[in-house]
This record gives structure tokens, sequence and C-alpha cells, in this order.
């Protein structure tokens, strides 16, 4: 009688539409617990397939309770690392994915699509061998296997060696326009073991230097700001979606995408719905 009792009272300020705070339990990501977080967050949005769950979170994370209301729930994710609240999730009826793009989901069978907005969790540069010169493509390779997975700023360092027939002058252009620093080798770079760094800048491209490959890494770290990471991510189902927005900057960022999956989850709500009916909770 008590349980129905609750449950009557929590359906009236779903129903009502004014947003409550009751959701202060974590909604955990174990088939065999039921919350009250989990309830809160079914009964919210009718018909929904899953709601989202937390698993073990991250040292230094912290889960901030639901806030729950007619048509919508959503928690955050706060971090010492990557910044308060660096993740809202968010649980609706439906979503907008907009331009987002599908992507192998970590919750299967129910599809991942993700917009990427900033992404600083690598450092991309392009090598450009002079010419058609098989001897400078050589050396360029070489030149690039002595800056591929070192880390700058907890990003890692990713290198392509652009072998394309387009000209040196087009090939620099391209990538500075794409905002990535550029490593131009020649006879003479080879001969010295050096290489011409080319930095992208806001007025244009920034005077050449020429630079050692240590040397080429110090000059392109004094350009990077910190690592940053904001996206959506939407995983759409039966009559409803989950969305997790980021915005997180700090250490830590690099690893962010793989941890949020490892951490957090989708709770089918099948099961919710049985428990519901042996104790008198009513979940639409």
């Amino acid at each position: 009688m008590i349980r129905r009792i609750a449950a009557v009272v929590v359906l009236a300020l779903v129903a009502s539409g004014c947003a409550t705070q009751l959701g202060r339990r974590t909604p955990a990501c174990d088939i065999n617990r039921v919350d009250s977080t989990l309830i809160l967050q079914a009964q919210s949005v009718a018909d929904a397939e899953y709601v989202p769950c937390v698993g073990e979170l991250k040292a230094g994370w912290d889960y901030e309770h639901a806030v729950v209301r007619s048509g919508q729930s959503m928690f955050w994710i706060s971090s010492d690392r990557v910044g308060e609240r660096f993740l809202e999730v968010t649980l609706e009826s439906t979503c907008d994915i907009g331009d987002a793009v599908r992507v192998t989901s970590d919750e299967d069978p129910v599809p991942l699509y993700v917009d990427i907005r900033q992404s600083d969790v690598t450092v991309s540069l392009v090598v450009v061998p002079e010419g058609q010169d098989s001897a400078i493509e050589a050396y360029a390779s070489a030149y690039a296997d002595q800056l591929r997975g070192t880390v700058l700023r907890d990003r890692e360092v990713q290198v392509r060696v652009d072998l394309s027939t387009d000209t040196t002058s087009a090939r620099i252009d391209k990538a500075l326009a794409a905002g990535y620093p550029v490593l131009v080798v020649g006879a003479r770079e080879q001969e010295e073991g050096l290489a011409e760094l080319h930095l992208p800048g806001p007025d244009g491209a920034v005077d050449p230097v020429r630079v050692a490959p240590a040397t080429a890494l110090d000059a392109v770290e004094a350009t990077l700001g910190g690592t940053r990471y904001e996206a959506t991510w939407f995983y759409p189902f039966r009559s409803g979606c989950v969305t997790y927005e980021f915005d997180a900057e700090g250490p830590g960022v690099d690893t962010l995408p793989t941890d949020v999956q490892e951490a957090l989850g989708l709770y089918p709500v099948d099961p919710l719905r049985a428990y519901g009916d042996q104790v008198g909770w009513v979940i639409p």
C-alpha cells in the first residue's frame, strides 16, 4: 500500500509538468537492481524502450541527481579533470540528429549518431616532400616516423605524408587551409636532417622556419590551446532518444569518448514495467 501511494505521488509530479529532483539515487546499470531514479525516468517518457543509466564512474567523476518532468529527464556527470557538468544526459521522446553521422554503437542494437563540433584530442601534421622524387619521399616518411606517437599536451601526434601529384605549393596551401602545420622537405632538408615548418595563422601562414623533428614539435606545441571535446551523441530508439551533450576541457579529454561509453549505458524499460506491475507502480 505504501509503494502504491508513493507511485501515485511520483506520477502526479511528473504529470504536472513541473520539474522534480527526487531522482537523487544513481540510476545504476544493474539489471538486477531497480531504483527510484530509473522508475522516474521511465515514467517521464511514455513507451520509451530504454532509459539512461550509470555504471562504474572513473575516479574524480560525480553523478548529479536527475531532474524529471513530463516528457523529459536529465542528469549530469562532473569531473575534477575535464569540468563541472562536462556531460549532460537527456531522455526525451524524440531527437533531431541533424547532420550527425552514424558510427559504431556501443549500445547495440540501439544506433549511435555523433555530431562533433570540436575535438582537440589529437594533433595532426602534414609532411610534404618537394616534387615527385622517390628519395625525397623516403626521407619524408622517415621524418614523419620520428614524430608519430609522440604526445603534446595530452594529445597524440598524428602525421600524414602527402604523396599526391599536386604541386608542392598546392599541397602546402591545402594543408594550411585545413589548419594543419606543414613540414616541407626537399634535397637540402634531406642533407641536413631538417624540414621547413609552415604554421597556419589567423591572418595567413606564419613565416616558415627550418627545424629538426624535436624543434618542430616544440614549435607546434607552443600554438596549442587546451584540449577540448564538444559534441552531441544521439541514441534513438522506439518512442525515445537519449542524448549525450559534451562540453569538456582539460587533461583526460583524449580518452573521454571511450571512458563515457564504459561508464554509462542504456537500461531496458521492459524489466522496469514488469517490476512495476508486481508492486503497483504504473510505468506508461
